[in-house]
């Protein structure tokens, strides 16, 4: 009968815990957990009064167990909450104690008996209630961390011990007995429970998400004792991992939505004699509750609303210069290209258009794609590789090893450019005609090479790489978000940027902030932003429109972790045609002429590279020297300001990277110039790398209009 009653027991404690996980779905205040945990158990036998003492038996197991719960969030303060959770888990436990004496026989010297072995099991199947309470930190979204203790109650006790052991009698018949048996194991505990700590933390991935319900995954640990029975008490570590289930709930998605505006006073185009514009208003809401949650977005004119919400992209291209380094280095004793530097199996994968000039060294890790368009463009061009090597150990007076360097460059741009080998000359070396330091590693590093030469200027010059510059009109734009009473914070995604906002008030609150487009898509790639349109020109293969889209996505939450509310609203962007753009006002056609984007106040030059320990101007840099010189003669002012790597002492550093600006300076024909030498002390570049010492080893241009 009290199995039954056991039985019963847990089946409505299983009911209990699904009923609290289903009394509010629309909370995620309360979920269920289901998980399985490795338990190991450790204890001393000799605990029991019916176990001699004289034999130390100690004892230990290891089983799984799983178990099922329901839990409940309480917050106690900002990302911080009070974690409560009920369940069952069913507990194999087993731990076995055993003690062999074999080693220690000898028949010669038994009197009566002698003990060979003992085995000690104390064993049982358990439903065990448990209750749990935790702290949750929760510093940042989808994760959190969480510390408290467990506290399980044993449903029964195991009653006896079971044991096993095996003598040897010394009788007139000398023999091996085996017996077994039951020893009384001391009854219930007064307290028959699990006491555990325990920490660990729970995921919460947004993929595992699925309609209403959300998934968790959280690993944990938990040690502490367990009181088996009135005699025994053991020591038990687990490790386990829960899966949590809690209801989501998205009470509405918008996409895309167009508000309507607030009433607001067009100010483009401007017309003559018309009185000041209404100010912003800025004064916070009146003491009732916001009706809904939404998302306004305002362009801005001058300090004014604009009745349309166009806003209006004129690009601008700026040429940009990277300077190419024709050295591709090699390990010591390789002739391998290292997988730094990009190789194609298709020369159709190459597009120029992709480098970015704001890193130089992804640039010149181009090289061999660079050389080998170049020579596609420049059909009567004709390249010189000239191997060289370290001169040092394996390398010294090695110029197969400078063969096999050259040949593997030359290999590539016939294989994947489809040059022909007759453009492609080597040259055999050890060390380089301008060789560094062999005396220094970084020296010996940068003399494992191949120097690619050419008499035609088009090939080794510097890389000219298109800047995109974006100007938006009208530039700022006001975010504007209401929020209801019931709001309590909000989540937005703008582009590549998140804002957030917070209501801890009982009434609704409007949160109004302004973000100036220019500033904000500085740096930043446009073309990203794929609207509407463009998947309809996709698909039904029409002309792309001028017109991009970006997307506005708000959550509005109603408490700290559950209930959300998604909206979405588009802000258009229209690219205009040689600075103009037609808009509609009063129902009349009217051409807006748009402003001539100014040049760019400053512009920054770093397009030569010296070798080591030298200030000369390469001869193919001179006549590329030559061209910008003619690009800066109206600049208000020209600073060059010279560089060295970090081999050498600093000040010679200085004397040598101010050398280096004086150079240019006489090149450039500009006595005005003010000349700075910094050597060392502004490495823009990785060192360990040679051609990140070879980078570093330059003339800053700094033009000011």
């Amino acid at each position: 009968m009290g199995k039954i009653e056991n039985i019963f027991r847990w089946v409505v404690l299983c009911f209990v815990s699904l009923f609290l996980f289903t009394f509010d779905l629309h909370s995620q205040n309360y979920g269920i957990t289901l998980g399985l945990e490795y338990l190991r158990s450790e204890g001393d036998f000799r605990q029991f009064s019916s176990v001699p003492d004289a034999i130390p038996y100690y004892g230990s197991g290891t089983s799984f167990a799983p178990n099922l719960g329901a839990f409940y969030n309480i917050k106690v303060a900002k990302n911080l909450f009070l974690q409560s959770q009920i369940g069952i888990k069913y507990f194999p436990f087993k731990i076995t104690a055993e003690r062999d004496f074999s080693l220690l026989f000898d028949s010669t010297k038994v009197i009566n008996d002698f003990l060979l072995h003992k085995k000690f099991t104390l064993e049982q199947n358990q439903l065990n209630p448990f209750f749990s309470l935790c702290l949750v930190l929760s510093p940042i979204q989808y994760l959190s961390f969480n510390a408290g203790f467990s506290l399980a109650f044993h449903s029964s006790s195991p009653n006896e011990i079971s044991f096993s052991e095996t003598k040897y009698f010394k009788d007139s018949i000398p023999q091996f007995r085996t017996s077994t048996g039951n020893l009384p194991s001391g009854g219930r505990h007064k307290f028959p429970v699990s006491f555990s700590f325990v920490t660990g933390i729970t995921y919460e991935p947004p993929f595992l998400s699925f309609g209403s319900i959300k998934l968790g995954i959280s690993p944990y640990f938990s040690f502490g004792f367990s009181n088996l029975t009135n005699e025994f008490t053991s020591d038990i570590v687990a490790f386990g991992i829960r899966v949590n289930v809690s209801p989501r709930k998205l009470t509405k998605k918008i996409t895309p939505a167009e508000p309507p505006l607030p009433k607001i006073i067009d100010t483009l185009p401007v017309p003559q004699n018309l009185p000041p514009v209404e100010e912003l208003e800025t004064q916070p809401l009146p003491p009732q509750p916001e009706s809904k949650n939404f998302i306004y977005v305002i362009p801005i004119y001058n300090g004014n609303y604009r009745v349309s919400p166009k806003v209006y992209l004129i690009r601008k291209n700026y040429e940009n210069h990277v300077p190419l380094l024709n050295y591709v280095f090699f390990d010591y004793g390789s002739s391998r290209l290292d997988k730094r530097y990009v190789q194609l199996e298709n020369q159709s994968d190459f597009n120029p258009d992709s480098l970015n000039y704001n890193n130089p060294l992804g640039v010149y890790w181009n090289i061999l794609n660079i050389i080998g368009y170049r020579l596609q463009q420049n059909p009567k061009a004709k390249i010189r590789l000239v191997g060289c090597n370290s001169n040092i150990g394996e390398e010294y007076n090695n110029l197969e090893l400078s063969k096999l360097r050259a040949e593997n460059i030359s290999k590539y741009l016939v294989r994947v450019w489809n040059i022909d080998p007759s453009r492609i000359s080597i040259e055999l070396r050890n060390l380089p005609q301008n060789f560094s330091n062999p005396n220094i590693p970084e020296g010996n590093q940068e003399n494992q090479r191949v120097e690619i030469l050419s008499d035609s200027p088009e090939i080794l010059s510097p890389v000219t790489i298109n800047e995109i510059n974006s100007i938006f009109f009208p530039d700022t734009i006001r975010l504007k978000v209401t929020m209801k009473s019931e709001t309590r914070r909000y989540r937005l995604d703008f582009f590549d940027t998140t804002f957030f906002g917070y209501n801890s008030s009982t009434l609704g609150k409007v949160d109004s902030f302004d973000v100036s487009l220019n500033k904000f898509f500085k740096d930043k790639n446009l073309d990203i932003a794929e609207s509407f349109d463009d998947w309809i020109c996709k698909e039904f293969r029409k002309k792309k429109p001028k017109r991009k889209e970006i997307y506005i996505y708000v959550e509005f939450f109603v408490d700290s972790t559950r209930e959300s509310e998604v909206l979405c609203i588009s802000l258009p962007l229209f690219e205009t045609v040689r600075n103009k753009a037609l808009e509609v006002i009063d129902d009349e056609p009217v051409v807006i002429e748009f402003p001539e984007p100014s040049p760019k106040p400053n512009q920054k030059f770093s397009l030569l590279l010296f070798d080591f320990n030298s200030s000369k101007v390469n001869p193919n840099q001179i006549e590329f020297l030559k061209k910008i010189a003619s690009k800066i003669e109206g600049a208000r002012k020209i600073t060059l300001i010279g560089h060295t790597d970090i081999i050498g002492e600093r000040n010679y550093n200085i004397e040598l990277s101010k050398a280096r600006a004086e150079e240019v300076a006489r090149i450039l024909n500009s006595n005005s110039a003010q000349i700075i030498g910094v050597g060392s002390e502004q490495i823009r570049y990785d060192n360990k790398l040679p051609e990140g010492r070879f980078y570093s080893r330059t003339v800053e241009i700094v033009v000011e209009y």
